[in-house]
């Protein structure tokens, strides 16, 4: 509805096993591009912060089934969030690819900026693991 490729949205992905910077990585290997992101501007719902703090686990690389990343050409970018609002749809600007070496570079909320280039280990299981071990309930 507000456009493709070239006049709007070119790429989509979603940011499951590996959560949202796993998932930023991918696309930066996928672009062949740098991408600089803001974490403070990754939105996070409540309940996920809620169960990752319970869980002990970083919410930025868990399991973020539901989650959908999009590279938007600019000139469209607020055309596309507006539509993603008028569907209630939560979504938020967090950066912008650029020429360079495919790694993520999120810049943090104090303003140091930390360069990644491979991934974490996903730390769903691990603690989903933990949790049946334990007969969490």
């Amino acid at each position: 509805a507000v456009g493709v490729r070239d006049e709007g949205v070119s790429t989509l992905h979603d940011a499951t096993e590996g959560g949202v910077l796993g998932g930023l990585l991918e696309l930066a290997a996928a672009t062949g591009l740098a991408v600089h992101v803001a974490r403070d501007q990754i939105p996070l719902a409540p309940e996920a912060r809620a169960a990752c703090a319970m869980l002990g686990i970083d919410p930025w690389w868990a399991l973020s089934e539901g989650t959908l990343l999009a590279c938007v050409r600019p000139a469209r970018a607020g055309a596309v969030l507006a539509a993603l609002a008028a569907r209630d749809i939560l979504a938020a600007d967090i950066g912008q690819l650029a020429d360079g070496a495919p790694a993520l570079h999120l810049q943090e909320p104090g303003g140091a900026t930390t360069h990644i280039t491979e991934p974490q280990p996903d730390p769903w299981w691990p603690a989903y693991e933990r949790a049946v071990r334990e007969r969490w309930r």
